[in-house]
């Protein structure tokens, strides 16, 4: 039997912090593959979402982020209504706590 989910989570978890350096690595050279077949027209999101897994395996290892850095904390209910730019030009709105 593979063990209680909490366990497993830890485990994986465990092996992370471990790792964190060789999954870093792994990730921008599966970040360049996806911009490479996509001809570079996302390379943009590419970047971030692979820096934000980067950031996420850096918590793991316990170092703190810098100051500003990550999502700011909204109470429960409300709506962050700060517009942000598509990239197709349009303006969208924040997501709801």
């Amino acid at each position: 039997m593979l063990g209680s989910p909490k366990n497993l989570a830890d485990k994986a978890t465990d092996l992370a912090r471990e790792h964190s350096e060789v999954l870093g690595q792994g990730l921008e050279k599966v970040g360049d593959v996806v911009d490479d077949r996509t001809d570079g027209k996302y390379s943009g999101q590419i970047d971030t979402g692979v820096e934000k897994a980067k950031d996420f395996l850096r918590h793991l290892d316990g170092e703190q982020k810098p100051a500003g850095q990550g999502r700011k904390s909204l109470p429960r209910g409300t709506v962050d209504r700060t517009a942000i730019e598509l990239d197709d030009g349009r303006t969208g709105r924040g997501r709801q706590r």
